[in-house]
């Protein structure tokens, strides 16, 4: 097994960086809102969601902007935006709300833009047989400083109470900024070849060429496969599965559930980072959805089998859900070329976030019946995205370059 480049290492570090800062933060950025900058609570709700519609269009616009000017360069500047938007929510009190609500849009729009680019910048600086091991390792280490940062932020706010969160909003400024000089340094290793989009200018031209890849017929099938996987398998447990637990004896034991869900996560996707291959990204989609769909076999079961039916679904359904985070993403960087990264992961993210959008409508329609046939509804549709993975990922170009030693 060939090592980590230099730049893969720096990537690696920035994402890093970023995860902790974000578990730093986000869990009481809205009650930092409220108490401490005094916004009514319905106006932060409706305020945090904004940028959740901004981003949702903004990711699939800015795949031109990402490869003119190279992921890992965007990636820098929307970093300066997370920044920025830390800097204003430290800053901030109750006589400058709208430099609070300012920088909620800066920070949640820069984390969304730096995400998608820093997917694109794994097409260009990491080989093709190491980037499902990339992602995995990527999202298993993040996930594990992420829940860092949660747990550092709770003991800060029981320590001083909710008026620390400001000081951590500047820690976390300080944290984008250094990742942000990490991917600027990265730029200089990315090596891009200039397309007629380059020397192209104007409105029209950057929109005509936000669809490009749609015209590639394998691409269309990859998207509408992210789009069904985001919908049925991604967010289902953040949805149906609470849905499902309400008003039952599994209810108390919800929150244990996502907490086994969250290690089982991280450490299958640490453990299995080094021994993904490739060639075999077919087969780990297929066996990641079938493993979904008897995790919600279980939860089904745990209504007359108990709280060990409900755990069990968790780690097996958290466990299908990490190969997936690992593999589908490299997938599309292999169907992409390189001169259209930004491009593709950018329509792709959009699928992702269009898939988690219409997740909970998904419940509600499943629901109408009796919810307590929930659990085989989504297990039905994972068996369904797993034979659709199957011919999908079957055309060879799926399959990247084979697994070097």
């Amino acid at each position: 097994m060939t090592a980590p480049s230099r730049a893969e290492r720096t990537l690696f570090g920035g994402s890093a960086l970023s995860a902790f800062g974000t578990g730093l933060t986000l869990p009481y950025l809205l009650i930092y809102l409220v108490e401490s900058i005094q916004i009514p609570l319905h106006v932060a709700v409706l305020w945090l969601a904004a940028p959740a519609i901004v981003g949702l269009i903004g990711t699939a616009s800015i795949g031109p902007a990402i490869d003119r000017i190279g992921p890992a360069r965007f990636a820098a500047l929307a970093s300066s935006s997370s920044a920025l938007g830390c800097g204003a929510l430290a800053l901030s009190n109750s006589s400058s709300v709208w430099t609070a609500l300012g920088g909620v849009v800066a920070l949640e729009c820069g984390m969304s833009m730096t995400g998608t680019a820093l997917q694109a910048a794994v097409g260009l600086l990491v080989v093709p047989d190491r980037r499902s091991r990339f992602f995995s390792a990527q999202a298993g280490w993040s996930n594990a400083l992420f829940a860092l940062g949660t747990a550092a932020s709770s003991l800060a706010v029981a320590e001083h109470g909710v008026r620390i969160a400001a000081a951590m909003f500047g820690v976390n400024a300080v944290g984008y900024i250094a990742s942000g000089a990490m991917f600027a340094v990265l730029a200089r290793s990315e090596q891009r070849a200039a397309t007629p989009d380059d020397r192209r200018t104007g409105i029209r031209s950057y929109v005509a060429s936000i669809g490009v890849p749609l015209r590639d017929p394998l691409f269309l099938r990859l998207v509408m496969l992210t789009f069904v996987i985001s919908l049925v398998i991604m967010n289902q447990s953040e949805y149906a599965f609470p849905a499902f637990a309400a008003g039952s004896s599994l209810q108390p034991w919800v929150g244990f559930g996502f907490t086994v869900g969250a290690i089982a996560a991280a450490l299958t996707q640490i453990l299995a980072a080094p021994l993904l291959k490739a060639r075999l990204n077919r087969m780990y989609v297929t066996v990641a959805a079938m493993t979904v769909a008897a995790s919600w076999v279980l939860l089904w079961m745990g209504t007359w089998g108990g709280a060990g039916f409900l755990l069990g679904f968790a780690a097996l359904q958290s466990m299908g859900e990490a190969l997936i985070i690992a593999v589908v993403p490299a997938v599309v960087l292999g169907a992409a070329p390189e001169s259209q990264v930004g491009k593709y992961m950018a329509l792709n993210s959009f699928a992702f976030q269009a898939g988690r959008t219409a997740a909970p409508l998904l419940v509600g329609v499943m629901a109408i019946g009796a919810k307590e046939t929930i659990p085989l509804w989504v297990a039905l549709g994972s068996v369904m995205v797993g034979v659709a993975a199957m011919r999908v990922l079957r055309p060879a170009r799926c399959s990247t370059a084979g697994d070097q030693p």
